[in-house]
């Protein structure tokens, strides 16, 4: 029979106590870490959740309401202290949040109408307000003081023609727009640019911004087109001062016999510094800071 000496005993006591402990601290570790992380994580839905839950007040409430409805409100710069990402794709708004540029946790909510348009891509403290419009020809539309050149034209062919429509979404208190559009040359050649009016039956149904209009700035005259360069000015003064969003141009474009195969763009020029103008109704001036600072390109397909 083996003996210990009392203090060879107290030694080993004292190491299991030890281990003892060490497991119990390192368990005890490990349970509020857990608990923390689920806490993040109820904290992180919860802060989703709210955000969900104010865009869909602002759907319901622009829905409710009569014609040519506009109201602006500000996205949160961070949930939880992190960035985030917004998409919408109809009645579908889904919100990311990030770390590290790479998603961690992401909240889907459905709004009871469709909505149209869509959320700036990368949300910071510079790019928080937007606005939500509604009209009866336009329906609900979220936006930031977007410029948009929309067309439903695909696989067209040599000597097709087709229509773009220039539209602004969400400005307050405009008299008058001018933007510049380039094209590729070699592909297209445009036929012809005229105003969407309310005025005019034809586009009573294409959610015109204007009612009517006083003078145009004509695409076709000498310094509103360069053939060569694929690019010209086209712009109107307004009758009156709007706010909203709706159209304010069609423009009819050719593709040219000679034209090669394969996707084509009509663009705000990027090269020109001034692409697109406002011009303030409270100030009568054209003024940098009215304009919009997210734009949607168009682009079609030459299937031969």
């Amino acid at each position: 029979m083996i003996k210990f000496s009392k203090k060879a005993q107290i030694s080993f006591e004292f190491i299991i106590i030890f281990g003892l402990v060490f497991f119990i601290l390192i368990g005890l570790i490990y349970l509020v870490n857990y608990r923390l992380s689920e806490l993040s994580d109820l904290q992180h839905d919860i802060t989703m959740k709210n955000l969900a839950d104010n865009l869909i007040n602002e759907i319901v409430l622009a829905s409710s309401v009569n014609n040519n409805y506009l109201r602006r409100f500000d996205l949160p710069a961070r949930l939880s202290g992190k960035k985030y990402r917004l998409s919408l794709d109809n009645s579908e708004i889904n919100i990311q949040l990030l770390e590290n540029n790479n998603i961690i946790d992401e909240y889907l909510v459905v709004s009871p109408v469709d909505i149209k348009g869509g959320f700036i891509e990368d949300i910071d403290l510079n790019t928080t307000s937007h606005c939500i419009t509604k009209s009866n020809a336009d329906g609900v539309r979220i936006a930031r003081n977007q410029a948009s050149l929309d067309t439903n034209a695909s696989g067209l062919k040599k000597g097709d023609s087709f229509e773009v429509y220039l539209s602004v979404n969400c400005v307050e208190d405009a008299k008058s727009i001018t933007a510049t559009i380039s094209y590729d040359p070699a592909k297209l050649e445009i036929e012809n640019a005229g105003p969407v009016v309310a005025s005019d039956p034809q586009y009573k149904n294409l959610n015109p911004l204007f009612n009517g209009y006083t003078v145009i700035y004509d695409y076709t005259g000498t310094d509103g087109i360069n053939e060569a360069t694929g690019r010209f000015t086209y712009g109107y003064l307004g009758t009156d001062c709007v706010s909203g969003s709706g159209n304010i141009a069609k423009l009819t474009f050719k593709i040219k016999n000679t034209a090669s195969p394969g996707e084509t763009y009509i663009k705000f020029d990027d090269t020109y510094e001034e692409n697109i103008k406002l011009l303030d109704c409270n100030t009568d001036k054209f003024t940098k800071e009215a304009l919009p600072d997210s734009k949607k390109d168009a682009y079609i397909t030459i299937i031969n």
